[in-house]
């Protein structure tokens, strides 16, 4: 059997916008051979169909009404319908994206439509739809025009969108039941590791923390993040570094410390191996 194909945003351009809005019609038909078949995305997606049809979400079939939202969360496995109108627009956006300004935490804990274990369908009512419809036509524009400060505004943009979703996503699921327990704990792992990013913790320490074992810890995030612990951890402490080196002035030295990294060329082969770049490559490709 061949490996599911995997598709990235701009991975090996990280100085390039980590965001983009395509209408769904047009892409589907330009990338019509990748599109109907299943692959994953490294990416976070907000597909918007303006009219009925169905999608395939980890190979089930999603029915869904007009002007409905689905979000797919990076390794999910998706594939377009080829008797569906598949009209729309489509939001493809990233975590280096998603942190482009410094926050306490990140949003996939502030918006609760990040965690939700379910998969997520929602039906946009006539007036939010309208309110999305403005924003996303305001986008368009600053993606086409680029003018000063184009991608502060896009996230601003965004940031609103995001907002009005998670209002709908609240008002549709006020009655639904907690989390369950599974998902509570992969929150405390998440949670648990974003205060200690500092710190180099085997997956056995991190696991008697949460009070399991090891391999129920790797069991939860292999079934509800679709990686394991050890890769999560990375990719979370490759971003912290993303930020630093292009949020601030710091060094790479003085960025690796700041990760727990005592020695800054054990830092500098780390990021390479996860990016490709060296830190100063990367700060070099921001410029």
């Amino acid at each position: 059997m061949s490996q599911l194909p995997e598709y990235h945003l701009n991975k090996d351009a990280p100085a390039r916008l980590q965001f983009s809005l395509h209408h769904a019609a047009d892409y589907v038909e330009r990338y019509h051979e990748h599109c109907m078949r299943p692959h994953q995305h490294s990416y976070y997606q907000f597909l918007w169909f303006e009219k009925a049809g169905h999608h395939y979400v980890d190979y089930e079939l999603v029915k869904h009404p007009a002007q409905s939202l689905i979000f797919l969360k990076p390794g999910q496995v998706h594939y377009f319908c080829p008797y569906s109108p598949n009209e729309g627009r489509l939001f493809h956006f990233n975590e280096v994206f998603l942190h482009r300004l410094e926050q306490d935490e990140t949003l996939a804990f502030h918006y609760a439509l990040f965690y939700d274990p379910r998969p997520l369908k929602l039906r946009l009512t006539p007036e939010l739809s309208a309110k999305l419809e403005t924003l996303s036509t305001w986008m368009e524009e600053e993606l086409s025009k680029q003018e000063s400060f184009y991608r502060d505004q896009l996230y601003y943009l965004f940031h609103s969108f995001l907002v009005m979703v998670e209002r709908l996503w609240q008002s549709q699921n006020a009655s639904s039941p907690v989390l369950d327990e599974d998902w509570q704990q992969v929150r405390a792992f998440q949670q648990l590791v974003e205060k200690s990013l500092d710190k180099f913790y085997n997956i056995g320490e991190l696991s008697s923390q949460l009070g399991m074992s090891e391999k129920s810890l790797t069991r939860l995030c292999k079934a509800r993040l679709h990686q394991t612990p050890a890769n999560w951890i990375h990719q979370r402490r490759i971003l912290e570094a993303k930020r630093y080196l292009s949020n601030t002035s710091l060094s790479a030295k003085e960025v690796g410390y700041s990760l727990g990294f005592e020695q800054a060329t054990y830092f500098s082969k780390y990021f390479k191996k996860h990016t490709g770049l060296t830190p100063k490559q990367f700060q070099q490709s921001l410029r």
